[in-house]
């Protein structure tokens, strides 16, 4: 799906495929001369030099005098492979300072059994002075031209790579002259295209000078014309959907600039989904993310107060990733960014020391205005003694305890380097993991003494913690994985060998809510700890919980710790890791995308920098149960009060607020909150926000009473050609009377009445309020795609709160929920690559399924009818995903985690069901799931019906009324791999995403 964008990667070492993208720029590619065996071959070199204006860097061919009669230069190191191919164009670009006679220039590309395949140019002859295009046209069944090496069979083995090129020389040809490696590009035969995003910035943000939408740009990179049909479909971080139909034609080599249809101004995050066809029939899809934001950064000076901080790893990657990531850092307000200073890459022997990548990292991060600070481990093996034995052999991975000594030498080497440039040091990471140190909770307080001692000698006014302790549970769990004790090691210590405590607690709100709590019992944080403490490493994977929630999330952890004394907090990760699959939880972690595309918290961070910089916090506002209130104060002394709510959305009157107040939303957007006698109109959600107040209010804040009681529907059921109603409860919680304006927008089919009128409460009264929907018999809406109706109730000269509830179509009876068929809805793990078509999905006769959900007494009944050409399930347990089945899941209302369940037929035609996941306080859910199944080897159909007691799984009959979240997805593995699976919505099967997920309610 990411294919294109790859290709601006490929100069910077990232192995992708050449075919149908950009060009393979040569500025960071290695050239090495070969079969130096001519005259004049010791006069051959590789050197770099500029680009004329482009601003790069490129490899400069040069021979001197006596010139050698033939140069042959090899590309080395990982270089892109070509996709398969009938026929292909490939364009080399050379420049030449000057004319230069040759005979000709050939391409070498080299097959998979290593065979050499040489290709010359379409004209031969020389280079003119400055730019030359020079081209080849490569018919792969019949390749012309000298085949050597390899297995020798004269036929390409897919892939292939490019191998190098040679320069044959003639008469004419002079000495002392030099030729600059451009780019290499292939255009192959058929449709191809490359896709992407312009924003106008590298990281596809819209910044403020940019007034104009973002374009699609899409790039024929093929030899024939480009016809091409389909849609866009834009979404924003909420509600927000719009598809719009789009068509092109493209020359070859040419381009067409599609500008995204919508309004891009406000602050906020988009994702722009295309699918495309081409005359053929071929598809093209993809998905970017763009943004808008005013940038909190880079700022020059050094952080002061509470530190704004990021974990990376910059050094994994190459210099160009490291230049994105230091500015993608910089753009969002960091001024700290947490990266391993491994000892492995900075001291690989011990007489060896090497500083150039960490050297390069503290330039490039500093020009950006972002502090490293400096994790200082892992062992080495020549540091590790012939003595060691690890504490739970059983444990495979880092090098174990390594000598004191050396370790001491290593920390303070590094601080002395870096100690006008580096403040923080971190000793370790982690040390209560067995993992990532297998040895005793005592052994590494004696590391943590050593490397303090030597840090500390080196560098005086540096900061050093403590490894960041991964959770407060691993002190004292018993497990074998777990280092148990370094709490108390740690409060014996004192604060003598750590300047300040470092703590992680990965993970949802809700938990790291608890920890900190307990970590103030153990006396590690608040009043009388040793140390200041420092939330070093946090943060919370949108595999989990999907990017919306991950926005929501970043407010949440990183407010709370200040409030709860923190002095700095640096979310894992700046960007996600690409060397971990689509969906694996430990991929998404980050603010941005593995291609350095935003991600919606990755503005809100910024927004976070923008408005709480230089802030102090002040106290908590106890509000109600579940409502969090975290009142700051900015330099210019105006009040900063963070707000969201745990339990159910509440529709308030928020009492104590000053006139002047604004709101401030997850993307930096400020609107004026009007606030009449002292009061404000708000609903307070999950969805956190901020109140910047004039000045920091004297009067305490506190919730005035409710307007809007009794607990909405979470989905409104309204038949084609029939009527539906929502009843709203109102109360005056006032000792006056309260004038209420309520207004209702119905979605296209449906019309609501009233869709506007007025109601007066008396003092302390309350009323009911019925709004009838009316559907026309064109209204269709499911739970996969619901029509969205929204309404606000309002007291009269505040401002209204909207909100929207989804509406679907009562199924009739016997009705599936869920038709599983279209290609819209299926997930393919399989490349898009020749040879790969019988593992393609072929439509429903291949995989395809309808889906029933219905209660019957006090249990859910789910029957799905799964059409299956082939049924394979090897598997058991928690790897059943990879085999044939049903995978489904479920959010209930009052729980804390979700439920996901797999459903199989094993191999043997026994039933099976696997929970994933379950909410706290649950056991024996399985046991009491009646699961049958059955196949038809000549229908090819697979049935599966399970039978749920709501008791197990906490349900209730209001829950299956009202609406619940729920997802379900169909697995494919004919017999080699799991191919992919039908989707009844996104956000299940890759990720965790439940905003995502239809609701259903059963009635």
């Amino acid at each position: 799906m990411k294919k294109q964008l790859l290709a601006a990667l490929l100069f910077g070492g990232v192995t992708g495929m050449l075919f149908g993208l950009e060009p393979l720029l040569f500025d960071r590619t290695q050239w090495k001369p070969v079969n130096l065996k001519h005259p004049g071959s010791e006069t051959v070199q590789v050197t770099s030099a500029p680009l004329g204006d482009t601003g790069r860097t490129v490899p400069v061919l040069a021979w001197g005098t006596p010139r050698p009669p033939v140069v042959e230069l090899a590309l080395q190191g990982r270089t892109p492979k070509l996709e398969k191919f009938e026929r292909a164009e490939f364009i080399l670009t050379l420049n030449a300072p000057e004319a230069l006679p040759l005979r000709r220039i050939v391409l070498r590309l080299a097959d998979r059994s290593g065979e050499t395949f040489q290709f010359a140019p379409d004209k031969a002859g020389g280079l003119v002075q400055g730019r030359n295009e020079l081209r080849y046209t490569v018919d792969a069944a019949a390749p012309k031209g000298s085949i050597w090496g390899g297995d020798g069979n004269k036929k390409i083995d897919w892939p292939l790579r490019v191998a190098g090129i040679a320069i044959d020389m003639n008469r004419e040809t002079p000495g002392d002259r030099r030729i600059l490696l451009d780019s290499l590009a292939c255009r192959p035969s058929g449709e191809h295209a490359a896709i992407s995003l312009r924003t106008g910035h590298r990281l596809n943000l819209l910044l403020p000078e940019r007034k104009t939408p973002p374009e699609l740009v899409i790039r024929n990179t093929g030899l024939e014309p480009l016809e091409l049909t389909g849609t866009l479909t834009i979404s924003d971080a909420g509600d927000g959907i719009r598809t719009e139909p789009v068509s092109c034609r493209i020359a070859p080599g040419g381009e067409a600039m599609l500008p995204l249809p919508g309004d891009y101004m406000q602050q906020g995050w988009w994702k722009v989904d295309y699918r495309l066809k081409g005359a053929s029939g071929k598809e093209f899809a993809g998905t970017h993310r763009f943004a808008r934001m005013n940038p909190a950064g880079p700022t020059p000076e050094r952080a002061q107060e509470f530190l704004f901080g990021l974990c990376g790893h910059p050094e994994r990657f190459s210099p160009e990733e490291a230049e994105l990531e230091a500015l993608a850092a910089g753009l969002c307000g960091a001024k700290i960014l947490r990266t391993d200073f491994a000892w492995g890459r900075i001291q690989p022997q011990r007489d060896r020391w090497n500083f150039s990548v960490y050297d390069r990292l503290v330039d490039v991060f500093g020009r950006n205005g972002v502090e490293l600070q400096c994790l200082l481990g892992y062992s080495v093996p020549w540091a590790v003694p012939a003595s060691y034995k690890p504490k739970n052999p059983e444990v495979k991975g880092r090098p174990g305890l390594p000598d004191y000594d050396d370790f001491a030498k290593f920390a303070g080497t590094v601080a002395d380097r870096y100690k006008d440039r580096i403040r923080y040091f971190e000793i370790w990471n982690e040390p209560d993991l067995i993992g990532f140190a297998n040895f005793s909770a005592e052994s590494y307080m004696e590391l943590l003494r050593r490397g303090y001692g030597a840090v500390k000698k080196a560098a005086p006014e540096a900061k050093v913690m403590n490894g960041g302790i991964a959770a407060v549970h691993t002190n004292n769990s018993g497990r074998p994985n777990h280092n148990n004790g370094l709490f108390e090691l740690l409060l014996a210590d004192g604060g003598k060998h750590f300047d300040l405590f470092a703590f992680h607690g990965h993970g949802a709100f809700k938990p790291y809510v608890g920890q900190l709590r307990e970590l103030r019992k153990y006396g590690l944080t608040g009043p009388g700890a040793p140390r200041p403490w420092y939330s070093n490493e946090t943060a919370e994977s949108s595999a989990a919980i999907g990017e919306r929630k991950q926005t929501a999330s970043v407010f949440k952890k990183l407010l709370y710790a200040w409030a709860n004394g923190a002095m700095g907090y640096n979310w894992y990760l700046l960007r996600e890791k690409s060397y971990y699959p689509l969906g694996h939880h430990e991929r998404h972690f980050g603010l941005i995308t593995a291609e350095f595309e935003p991600k919606p918290a990755y503005v809100t961070y910024n927004m976070l920098a923008n408005t709480y910089k230089g802030g102090k916090f002040l106290r908590t506002v106890d509000l109600a149960p579940g409502v969090y209130g975290c009142l700051f104060e900015n330099p210019a002394g105006q009040g900063l009060l963070a707000l969201w709510n745990e339990g159910t959305a509440r529709t308030v009157l928020l009492a104590g607020l000053p006139a002047g107040t604004t709101r401030i939303d997850l993307f930096g957007n400020e609107q004026p909150l009007p606030v009449r006698d002292g009061m404000a109109y708000l609903r307070i959600s999950e969805q956190p926000f901020t109140l910047r107040m004039p000045k920091v209010p004297e009067e305490k804040i506190r919730i005035g009473g409710e307007v809007l009681t009794g607990r909405l529907p979470q989905q409104l059921a309204v038949p084609s050609g029939g009527t539906g109603e929502l009843a709203l409860q109102l109360a005056n919680p006032l000792s006056r009377p309260l004038a209420l304006e309520i207004r209702a927008a119905a979605p296209e089919h449906l019309t609501v009445a009233p869709a506007a009128h007025a109601v007066t409460l008396p003092a302390k009264g309350d009323a009911t309020e019925r709004l009838r929907l009316t559907a026309d018999r064109e209204f269709k809406a499911t739970p996969t795609a619901p029509a969205l109706f929204r309404f606000s109730v309002t007291p009269a000269g505040l401002s209204p709160e909207t909100i929207t509830l989804p509406v679907v179509n009562r199924l009739p009876e016997g009705e599936p929920l869920f038709r599983l068929g279209k290609a819209e809805q299926y997930h393919s793990f399989v490349e898009s690559a020749p040879g790969n078509e019988p593992l393609y999905w072929k439509g429903p006769e291949d995989l395809g399924a309808n889906v029933f959900l219905s209660c019957e007494g006090k249990h859910l009944l789910l029957r799905a009818e799964v059409r299956d050409d082939v049924h394979v399930q090897p598997y058991r347990g928690s790897d059943v995903w990879q085999g044939d089945g049903i995978q489904f899941a479920l959010r209930l209302p009052g729980q804390d985690k979700l439920w996901k369940f797999g459903l199989t037929r094993l191999a043997d035609g026994k039933p099976e069901v696997y929970c994933w996941s379950r909410p706290a306080g649950f056991s024996g859910t399985v046991s009491s799931i009646r699961l049958e199944t059955a196949r038809d080897e000549v229908k090819k159909t697979t049935v599966y019906r399970a039978e749920i007691p709501f008791r197990a799984i906490g349900m209730t009959p209001e829950n299956a009324a009202n609406g619940f979240r729920f997802n379900l997805i169909v697995n494919d593995n004919d017999g080699n791999l799991r191919e992919g699976f039908l989707a009844a919505a996104p956000g299940l099967g890759v990720g965790d995403d439940e905003a995502a997920w239809p609701i259903v309610n059963l009635r």
